[in-house]
Parts: structure tokens; sequence; C-alpha cells
């Protein structure tokens, strides 16, 4: 019975950004860069354009290094607010005023 196999999170995270993999290949060291496409042991597949597609083995990898680097995405109002935001028609010099927090909501 095959058991399935998937790529652990070091790899997935890794899967579809730019990197550059630098492997052994006998005696000498090769160093290609391009899109990682597909991790399914013990194979790599990584595109580096112009029509160029390499496979090899994770047994010859010595390291994936991470080419862009993660842009988290701008904060939105949904997810930076730590409280209800106040109505529109309640004047701001009220707000100032002691126990108006009360009758706001």
């Amino acid at each position: 019975m095959e058991e399935e196999r998937i790529p652990n999170a070091a790899l997935a995270g890794l899967i579809g950004k730019r990197v550059e993999v630098r492997s052994n290949t006998g005696d000498d060291d090769c160093q290609d860069e391009g899109i990682l496409e597909a991790f399914d042991y013990p194979w790599i597949r990584l595109n580096k354009g112009q029509s160029q597609i390499l496979c090899f083995p994770v047994h010859n990898v010595r390291l994936i290094k991470l080419l862009e680097r993660y842009q988290p995405p701008p904060p939105t109002p949904a997810n930076t607010l730590l409280r209800p935001a106040t109505r529109v028609d309640v004047d701001p010099q009220q707000l100032l005023r002691p126990g108006h927090a009360d009758d706001v909501i």
C-alpha cells in the first residue's frame, strides 16, 4: 500500500514563489533561479522561464533561498479597528465629556 506524500510546510510555503536553488551534482555545485512550481517527493520542479523546466531530486538540494520578500496585505478598517467606529452625527467635542462612552452606541 502506497502512502500519500505531501510537501512539508517549509516547501509548501515556497511553491509559486521565485527562489534560488543550490544543489550538488557529483563534484559540481549548481545554482538555479526560477519559480518553484511543485514538490512531489523526491522531485522538485523549477521553472526557469524561457520554456526551461528543471526537475531534480531533493536529495541533491543544499539550499532553497526565497528571492521575493513577503509583502503583507495593506491594513483595512475591518482588521485594524479595535472598537466600533463612533457615529458620524456625534459632535467630536461631545466625545471628550465624561460618561459619554455609554450613550454613543
